[in-house]
C-alpha cells in the first residue's frame, strides 16, 4: 500500500475531533518527578508568596479558565483582523468575570479588579495579549502613584472602571525613544471645548511593531516593587531624593530581563531540536515577545547609557566621600578594595568580585570620559566616546543588583522558614547562578581580578557539578512554578509530558490538515504533474 493510501486510511478512521492525547502522565516525566529531593508544593508556596496566595492563584486559574474549550493553537492559523477581534472579545469577557469576582470576595476593593487584569494567570484566557495593558499598567498606575488625590479622584477612579480609556501618545513612525522629537499635538477646539489629538505629519503617526535566572529575576522583581512602593510613598510626602535610584534600577532590570529572556528562549529552542521551531511549542512567541521588549519602552542601549550617566554621578559622590543610595553603596567599598580582592570561590567572594569588577569598569569609563572632555569634546560627545565602557559598567551594575538580591533571599532570614530539602535546592540554584554569572563576565573580571589557571579550572568544574545537582530536580522545579497548561500554551511544556501526541493534536487544527490531500493538489498540482510540459 502506498504512503498516500495509508495516510488517507488513517484520516478516514479518525475524526479530526478525535483526540489521541493519553489521559495518563508520560512515564518518563513521572520518573523525573519521583527523583526530586524536595516537596514541590513547598516550592510552589514559596514561589507564590505563601499557602493562601497559592490557593487563591489556583482558584483564579480555574475560575477564569472555566468553560474555555477553544483550541489554544487556533490563533496561529487566523488572519490578523480575526486575532484582533478575538483579543477584544476575550478581554471584555475576562474583565466581566473579574468585576463579578471582586464584588463577591471584596466589594469596593481593587485587588481583583483591576488588580489581576494584567496578571500572567490570564494568559490562557487572553491568548493574544490584553488591549488595555497600557491603560492599566502605565497610565493608571502613574496617576495613582504620582498624581494628587484630587487627580486620582477625577481621572483614576473613572479609568479603573473603564469609563475613560487612556492611550499612549509616544512611539511615532519617525520617533521612538527620542522623546524630544515627538510631533503629536493636542489642539484645543473652542467650539467643542475639548482637545483634539493631531498628528500633522506622516512621521508623527502612532506606530507600533506588531532556568535559575528566572528565579533570580523573580526575586529581584519583588525587591524592585518594594522599592517602587517605598519611593511612591516618599513622593506623596514631597521627598524626591531616591527617584533617580528607582529610575536607574528600573532601567537596569528592563535591560537584563529582556536581554536574558531572549537569550534563554533561544537556548531552549535550540535544546528542543526541530520541535523548538514549531509554532505549537510556544517558544517562537516567547522569543518574539522577549526580543521586542529589548526595544520598546526604552531601547536597551539607550537605557544602559542612562544608567551609566547615573553611575558616573554616583562615582563622583563616592570619590567625595558622600553617602550613596542602597543599590549603589557597594561602589564605595569596591573602589577602596580595588584589585586587592582575591579569588576564594565562596558565594560572598564571587559577589564581591562582581561588584569590584563593576566599580573598576565604572572608574575606567569615567576616566575615558574625562579624557574626552580634556581633549575639548562636549559633554555629550565625551560620553558617547566612552559609550562602550559606560554600557558595560551599567550592565555589570545591574548584574550585581540581581546577584545580591538572590544571595540575600537564599542566605537571609527567609531560609529559616524553608525546609532543609528546599533550602538545599535553593542553595544549589544560587551556586549555579553565581558561577554562571562570573563565568559569563570573565572577559571583564580577568582585567581586574588575578585568577590562576587552577582557579579557572575550579570554576568550570564547580559549574559542571552544579548542573549535575540541579538536573534531577529540573522537572520538579518547573512544576513548582505552577503554570496552568492553558496559560503556557505549549505542546512541549504540558504537565503530562505527552509531547508527541500533543504536537500531532495541534497540527490537526491547521486548516491545511483538515483533509488527507489539500484541494489544490487536485485542482492544480496533479494536472501539472500529468502534463507533458
Amino acid at each position: 500500500m502506498s504512503l498516500a493510501k495509508i495516510k488517507k486510511q488513517v484520516f478516514k478512521n479518525m475524526s479530526i475531533s478525535d483526540s489521541i492525547i493519553p489521559t495518563s502522565i508520560n512515564t518518563d516525566i513521572q520518573k523525573e518527578r519521583q527523583n526530586a529531593t524536595f516537596n514541590v508544593e513547598e516550592f510552589a508556596e514559596w514561589w507564590h508568596g505563601g499557602v493562601e496566595k497559592l490557593k487563591f492563584k489556583r482558584f483564579v486559574d480555574s475560575y477564569i479558565l472555566e468553560g474555555t474549550t477553544e483550541d489554544p493553537y487556533r490563533l496561529q492559523h487566523s488572519a490578523h483582523d480575526e486575532i484582533y477581534a478575538s483579543g477584544i472579545k476575550a478581554s471584555i469577557k475576562v474583565a466581566t468575570k473579574l468585576r463579578k469576582l471582586q464584588e463577591i470576595r471584596n466589594p469596593g476593593g481593587v485587588d481583583i479588579w483591576p488588580g489581576l487584569y494584567l496578571s500572567s494567570q490570564l494568559w490562557g484566557a487572553l491568548p493574544r495579549a490584553n488591549p488595555f495593558s497600557v491603560h492599566f499598567a502605565i497610565a493608571l498606575d502613574a496617576i495613582r502613584k504620582q498624581g494628587t488625590d484630587e487627580q486620582f479622584e477625577m481621572y483614576g477612579k473613572r479609568a479603573e472602571n473603564l469609563e475613560i480609556c487612556f492611550a499612549f501618545a509616544q512611539t511615532e513612525l519617525g520617533h521612538g525613544t527620542y522623546l524630544r522629537g515627538l510631533e503629536t499635538r493636542a489642539d484645543f477646539e473652542r467650539a467643542t471645548d475639548e482637545f483634539v489629538m493631531n498628528t500633522p505629519t506622516i512621521s508623527s503617526y502612532k506606530w507600533w511593531p506588531g532556568g535559575s535566572s528566572s528565579i533570580a529575576y523573580k526575586l529581584t522583581a519583588v525587591k524592585l516593587r518594594q522599592l517602587f512602593n517605598e519611593i511612591s510613598l516618599e513622593l506623596k510626602q514631597g521627598k524626591y531624593e531616591r527617584v533617580p535610584e528607582l529610575h536607574a534600577v528600573s532601567c537596569c532590570m528592563k535591560v537584563l530581563s529582556s536581554k536574558d529572556a531572549a537569550a534563554g528562549a533561544e537556548r531552549l529552542r535550540l535544546a528542543c531540536g526541530g520541535h523548538g521551531y514549531l509554532n505549537s511549542s510556544g517558544l517562537a512567541s516567547i522569543y518574539l515577545d522577549a526580543t521586542a521588549a529589548c526595544t520598546y519602552e526604552g531601547e536597551n542601549t539607550v537605557l544602559l547609557m542612562t544608567v551609566g550617566r547615573y553611575l558616573m554621578k554616583m562615582y563622583r559622590f563616592a570619590c567625595d566621600g558622600k553617602m550613596l543610595p542602597p543599590s549603589a553603596e557597594y561602589l564605595c567599598e569596591a573602589l577602596r578594595a580595588g584589585e586587592s580582592v582575591k579569588w576564594t570561590g565562596s558565594w560572598t567572594n564571587m559577589l564581591k568580585i562582581l561588584q569590584t569588577t563593576a566599580a573598576s569598569k565604572l572608574r575606567l569609563a569615567f576616566e575615558n570620559y574625562l579624557d574626552g572632555r580634556n581633549d575639548g569634546l562636549s559633554e555629550s560627545d565625551a560620553l558617547s566616546n566612552a559609550g562602550i565602557g559606560v554600557t558595560q559598567a551599567a550592565e555589570l551594575h545591574a548584574r550585581c543588583f540581581v546577584a545580591s538580591t538572590f544571595f540575600e533571599e537564599i542566605t537571609g532570614p527567609q531560609s529559616k522558614i524553608r525546609s532543609p530539602h528546599l533550602n538545599q535546592v535553593m542553595e544549589n540554584l544560587l551556586e549555579l547562578f553565581l558561577l554562571n554569572t562570573v563565568g559569563q563576565q570573565l572577559s571583564h573580571v580577568l582585567r581586574i581580578i588575578n585568577m590562576s589557571a587552577e582557579d579557572l579550572c575550579s570554576l568550570q568544574k564547580r559549574l559542571e557539578n552544579a548542573l549535575k545537582k540541579i538536573r534531577p530536580e529540573a522537572v520538579a522545579i518547573c512544576d513548582g512554578f505552577d503554570w496552568h497548561n492553558r496559560n503556557l500554551v505549549s505542546t512541549l511544556g504540558c504537565y503530562d509530558g505527552n509531547v508527541y501526541e500533543r504536537i500531532f493534536e495541534a497540527a490537526k487544527s491547521n486548516p491545511l490538515n483538515k483533509q488527507p490531500v489539500p484541494e489544490v493538489f487536485h485542482t492544480d498540482l496533479r494536472p501539472f504533474l500529468k502534463s507533458k510540459i
